[in-house]
């Protein structure tokens, strides 16, 4: 999760159109930007003036997802499977809306044999910790964006394709 300090493209917002419409191909593999083993993301968008991503977080069962908190608000909506915090009484399932307020540490796991699909929508960065809580990776809208133009050009996808989904 954690990339080394590169120069990067000049990113331009591009606020011309009033919407953007993404149509979701979960089948096609090659969308699904490998985050670590067992978790991927699909992405809809990439709004680099306000440090957020949205897209579709996909875990399979049995994926070691580090502990974590984000430094700005998560939105999101379970679209398949079931999944919680670790040590939370509660359980997500296919409708469950979640809001996470900046801060919360937790750690994501799959409950069940199913695998987990949750819309998001993330502000601010993501923090990974250890055991005693010291930060190990960080990931943001530059990173995620970064992830997403390596892995589609990988795949063969034209620079316009991860392109059109700036924000």
């Amino acid at each position: 999760m954690v990339t080394q300090a590169r120069a990067l493209p000049p990113l331009v917002a591009r606020n011309e159109a009033t919407e953007l419409i993404q149509h979701f191909h979960r089948e096609d593999e090659r969308r699904w930007v490998p985050l670590m083993e067992g978790a991927s993301f699909y992405p809809f968008s990439f709004d680099v003036q306000h440090s957020a991503w949205h897209g579709v977080f996909r875990v399979q069962p049995g994926a070691n997802i580090p502990a974590h908190y984000h430094g700005g608000r998560v939105v999101g909506c379970t679209l398949r499977g079931r999944w919680r915090y670790r040590g939370r009484d509660w359980v997500h399932a296919p409708g469950s809306y979640l809001l996470e307020v900046p801060g919360d540490m937790h750690t994501f796991e799959v409950v069940g044999d199913e695998v987990v699909e949750l819309f998001v929508m993330n502000e601010g960065s993501l923090l990974a910790v250890d055991e005693a809580g010291a930060v190990t990776a960080i990931a943001d809208v530059i990173v995620r964006l970064e992830q997403t133009r390596k892995h589609y050009s990988e795949q063969g996808f034209e620079p316009e394709v991860i392109e059109a989904l700036i924000r």
